[in-house]
């Protein structure tokens, strides 16, 4: 690894950044992003689909067909 100051590294900067520097960067950033979606997304989905499917209506069908939020709004 090219550490020294006047080393112009073993590529170019993109960005004003090396290629270690963003990977150093990006590791950390996917790591999140998939710890996000193993942890925080399936916890989310249900409510956000039952809210979709039902809408504001008070109960919703045994057997929906369609969402009600989307067509309550008449969109």
């Amino acid at each position: 690894m090219h550490i020294v100051p006047p080393d112009p590294g073993c590529a170019g900067a993109l960005f004003g950044l090396h290629l270690c520097t963003w990977a150093l960067i990006a590791f950390p950033a996917a790591a999140a992003a998939a710890a996000f979606a193993l942890f925080v997304v399936p916890f989310a989905e249900p409510p956000v689909a039952g809210f979709l499917l039902q809408g504001f209506h008070w109960q919703m069908p045994g057997d929906p067909t369609g969402y009600r939020f989307s067509g309550g709004l008449g969109l």
